[in-house]
C-alpha cells in the first residue's frame, strides 16, 4: 500500500522519503539518458564504448572526435535531465538543489572509478551542462507550475454544455 498521507501533505512538506527516492530515480535516468547518448554518438561514428566515457575524465576533450561526441553526449544528457527534473521534481525552486546533488554524485562516483579528474575540459563541460540543466528545468517547472488549473470539467457531464 502507498503512502496516502503524501497525498494529503501540502506541497511545502519535508518527506525525506520522496527526496532520496527522487534523487535515485533523477540520477539512474540521467545516467539511462547519458548511456542513451554515448550510444547514438559512438554508433553513428563507429566508436567503441565503455564506462570511461561515463566515468573518466581523460575521454571528454575538445581536441579529438572521441572527445567531443563526449561533450555531445554530456550536454544532450544535460538537456534531457532538465526534462526529467520537469517530471520528476516538479517545482522550479528544488531545480538547482536537485541538479548540484546529481553533479555532486556523478564528481563522487568519478572520482571512484578513475581518480578525482583534473582535466578542465572535463570540468567546463560538467558545469556548463550543470547550468544548463538547472536553468532549463527551472523555466520548465516555472511554466508548468504557472499553467491554469482547471476548477470544473464538461466532460461525462449529462447536460453536455
Amino acid at each position: 500500500l502507498f503512502r496516502s498521507s503524501a497525498m494529503v501533505q501540502s506541497a511545502n512538506a519535508f518527506d525525506p522519503i520522496l527526496i532520496i527516492y527522487q534523487i535515485l530515480a533523477l540520477q539512474c535516468l540521467y545516467y539511462l539518458c547519458l548511456g542513451s547518448c554515448l550510444l547514438v554518438v559512438h554508433s553513428v561514428m563507429n566508436e567503441p564504448l565503455s564506462l570511461n566515457q561515463i566515468f573518466s575524465g581523460v575521454t571528454v576533450n575538445f581536441v579529438s572526435a572521441p572527445g567531443n561526441m563526449n561533450v555531445v553526449s554530456i550536454l544532450g544528457a544535460s538537456v534531457l535531465g532538465a526534462f526529467l527534473l520537469s517530471k520528476i521534481v516538479e517545482r522550479a525552486r528544488k531545480c538547482v538543489d536537485f541538479t548540484f546533488t546529481l553533479y555532486f554524485v556523478h564528481v563522487m562516483l568519478t572520482t571512484m572509478y578513475d581518480g578525482f579528474p583534473m582535466d578542465w575540459e572535463w570540468w567546463a563541460v560538467n558545469v556548463f551542462g550543470s547550468v544548463a540543466m538547472a536553468s532549463l528545468g527551472e523555466f520548465l517547472c516555472a511554466t508548468r507550475e504557472m499553467e491554469e488549473i482547471p476548477l470544473y470539467s464538461n466532460r461525462g457531464s449529462a447536460g453536455g454544455r
